[in-house]
């Protein structure tokens, strides 16, 4: 199967592209969870972070950062959520390293953290 950011990377597949450089890019996902998510991806195919070297995961981050101050700043928003899950056992749901932001605003009712109290090992 083939990876479906890799495809929007090498424009085979139509995507929103909010911010793009020569390692990165920042996109709309289909289906967004809340006002203003986006994804942050790597132009390069790797699966996640277990599996990219140094210099990829910086370039990541570094897009990241900026397209959240961006949008903390320039969309109202008061803070913002950094998801990323890395492995099927993590539930990764594309298996290409993404970064998840979630600009918030306080009291918008999202809960982006799992509730642990009744895991078990």
């Amino acid at each position: 199967m083939r990876c479906p950011f890799c495809q929007i990377a090498a424009r085979q597949l139509p995507a929103t592209i909010i911010y793009e450089n020569q390692w990165t890019m920042a996109i709309l996902p289909k289906n967004p969870a809340a006002d203003g998510h986006l994804l942050v991806i790597p132009k390069q195919h790797v699966t996640s972070i277990l599996a990219c070297d140094e210099e990829i995961w910086m370039q990541v981050t570094k897009t990241a950062k900026k397209v959240a101050t961006d949008c903390v700043k320039s969309g109202n928003f008061e803070g913002i959520n950094f998801l990323s899950a890395h492995g099927a056992a993590a539930q990764q749901s594309v298996n290409h390293l993404h970064i998840h932001l979630i600009p918030r605003k306080e009291g918008d009712g999202i809960n982006a953290w799992p509730d642990f109290h009744d895991s078990k090992k």
